[in-house]
């Protein structure tokens, strides 16, 4: 087969021996081509022109992965540190189609200024104050009776008061109030207690101040609270009617601990408006955490 030959410049047919094309006049190099073919000089621009193509492709290419691995980095870094929505639970309630959307109360009331004001005889009024709105209820009883118990006021207020009739003259009660929140959270207050006598008013003793020593002794450690009750009641008070109670919890230990105080026999009456020191010892070496109450506990 014979081949033909054309001219680079204008691709007109030439002879392998011409050195100027006939058509154009452009002139013929043939370089140093083994066979000394023109047509090997097109070949070669091809590859270099496909060299210098790949050569800005592949830098291209890797230029797209690290921007696509950099977002996704970012997007799963945004997902990581997301702080989670504060659970909230759906209240019945709606306002206009949406429902209401509120935190469950779990601390129950704080029940304070709790007294007693004698009405008439055989009759007297308890009051006290809550810090929310809440229900209104009193159980009362007797040294060695049965329980009595006020029937519930379901209104839910912050000033509550109820009305205790048909008390037992020159008798000595035992009672304490009683308080839930709307979520049925309830308080119970400590024991107190009052006297329905032939005189007017009540007795009523309370704690004035309080305070727990460590004291280092040579038989080793101990722990002391020493305090001061006040006749805040309507008539004196004899001091072997009286009891303080401490009620202590030492941290780590299961149950809670009562111990009697012991109070100084002399003088024997505590008249209205007067002091009178206490002291109770409780395990040695210990810290504890504890509460104070008082009683008359005359019949």
């Amino acid at each position: 087969m014979q081949f033909q030959y054309a001219c680079p410049n204008c691709h007109y047919p030439v002879d392998d021996g011409d050195t100027m094309c006939h058509h154009c006049g452009n002139l013929l190099v043939w370089g140093i081509n083994p066979d000394n073919r023109p047509a090997t000089a097109g070949r070669e621009e091809k590859k270099s022109k496909q060299k210098g193509t790949d050569a800005w492709i592949a830098p291209l290419i890797g230029v797209v992965l690290v921007l696509c691995i950099g977002a996704a980095g970012i997007f799963m870094s945004l997902r990581l540190y997301e702080k989670p929505a504060q659970t909230l639970i759906a209240d019945n309630n709606s306002v206009n189609g949406e429902k209401n959307y509120i935190t469950p109360d779990t601390q129950p009331p704080v029940i304070s200024n709790i007294n007693v004001r004698k009405i008439s005889e055989n009759a007297v009024e308890i009051s006290w104050l809550t810090n929310e709105e809440a229900t209104t209820q009193v159980t009362w009883h007797i040294r060695e009776g049965n329980t009595n118990v006020t029937s519930k006021k379901e209104a839910l207020v912050l000033q509550h008061s109820e009305q205790l009739i048909g008390l037992k003259m020159d008798s000595t009660y035992y009672y304490r109030v009683i308080s839930a929140d709307k979520f049925n959270n309830e308080s119970i207050s400590e024991e107190a207690s009052f006297r329905i006598g032939q005189e007017a008013g009540v007795a009523k003793i309370d704690v004035l101040s309080h305070n727990m020593t460590i004291e280092e002794q040579p038989s080793g450690t101990r722990t002391r609270i020493r305090g001061q009750i006040v006749n805040t009641g309507d008539f004196p008070v004899k001091i072997k009617d009286i009891q303080v109670l401490v009620n202590i919890k030492i941290p780590g230990k299961a149950g809670i601990s009562e111990v009697q105080a012991e109070l100084d026999p002399s003088p024997e009456i505590m008249g209205v408006g007067d002091t009178h020191k206490f002291v109770a010892s409780v395990p040695n070496g210990t810290d504890p955490e504890y509460t104070i109450s008082v009683k008359i506990i005359s019949p």
